[in-house]
Formats: C-alpha cells, structure tokens, sequence
C-alpha cells in the first residue's frame, strides 16, 4: 500500500504563494510574519517552522515565483520545433502567464529591481537552472544555420528584462490593468520580429 504525500511541501507552497501575494502589493516594510501567516491561513508559528525571519521568507518567495513562471515559461516552449517558433513561444508564454498572474509580475519586477546581493544572487540562481536546456537549443539552432547566437546566457537576460521593463512601464498608467493589456499585445507583436531581426543568418548575395 503506497503512502501518502506528505502535507508539508504543500503547505509550504501554501505559505510562499500567501507571501507572494503580501511582498508583491505591499511595501516591505510594511509586511510581517503574522501578516503573511493570515493571508496563508496558518498560525505564525507554522512559518517560524519553515522560514527564520521575513528576510528568509521574502527571498523564498522570489525563488518560488521565478521558478514557477520560468518553469511554466519554458516548458509550453519547449514542444516548438523550429528556433524562431520556440523563442517567439517564450516571449508569448512570459506575457500571457504574467497577465494571468499581476502579483507574480510584481514580485518579479520588484527582484529585477533589487539592489540586495541576495535577491540578485537568487534571480541569477534560477535563471541558470533554465540555462542548460536554452542553450542547448540556441546552438543547435547555430549549428544548423537558423539562428546566430554566440551568446544565449546573454540573450536569455535580454529576453527577461525586455518583458520585464514593458510590463513594468504600464504599472504607472492611470488603468494599469488596461495597459497591461495592451502592453502584453505590443510585445507579443513585435518583440520577436525585433529580435528575430538580429539572430537570423545574414544572406549574402550570390
């Protein structure tokens, strides 16, 4: 007979997804332990089990978020044969799950934007999980004469603050939901055609 699951991870993942919610619409400062522990529904000695203070928790929830979108980012891209497919899904796929998910992008924006070590060695740490596989396609895609990228650590850093920054920029409208909407449109119009510009093999004239 199998045993079950343990209920630890999930209510782990219960507290961090509540702590992304407080750290995305509130100034940090503002946000306590007890706080988050009422968003999570659990008593703040559940999150003293998991977490030693919100300077540890904060960083977690960052992890989590990156992770989760990343995660979910590549994966839908990773069924896209050709290189320009794949990376055109990534951009729609990082748009589209950002629109569904405001506070995750905040907390997103806000890690970008963090001159913390810690928070930029956190963002760097999950990036390099999803490196590997990125790079792996980018110089198949070379080798094969579909794509000229002599650098995907450097163009996976382009791909993540573009969609950051335009995103970003519609916070500060009057309806930053209507214009990340629109944003969200722009970029999925544009920024791969604009990218795709300066990775596609230049043919030289017979």
């Amino acid at each position: 007979m199998s045993r079950a699951p343990s209920a630890q991870p999930l209510r782990r993942e219960h507290v961090l997804a509540a702590a992304v919610r407080r750290f995305a619409f509130d100034p940090f400062h503002l946000v306590d332990m007890e706080s988050i522990a009422r968003e999570a529904g659990v008593g703040k000695g559940t999150l003293y089990r998991y977490f030693r203070g919100k300077d540890e928790l904060f960083l977690a929830a960052v992890e989590y978020q990156l992770e989760d979108a990343l995660g979910c980012i590549h994966r839908q891209a990773a069924g896209e044969t050709r290189p320009a497919d794949y990376l055109r899904a990534i951009i729609h796929g990082a748009v589209d799950y950002f629109l569904a998910r405001p506070e995750g992008f905040r907390l997103v924006q806000l890690a970008h934007g963090s001159r913390q070590p810690e928070v930029a060695a956190t963002v760097e740490r999950v990036r390099a999980r999803q490196l590997p596989v990125f790079e792996a396609r980018m110089a198949a895609a070379r080798r094969a004469g579909e794509l000229e990228v002599s650098d995907a650590q450097l163009l996976l850093r382009v791909l993540d603050a573009s969609i950051v920054q335009l995103l970003g920029d519609a916070l500060g409208e009057a309806d930053p939901t209507a214009a990340l909407i629109r944003s969200g449109a722009r970029i999925k119009a544009h920024l791969p055609d604009l990218l795709l510009r300066g990775l596609l093999p230049r043919r030289t004239e017979a």
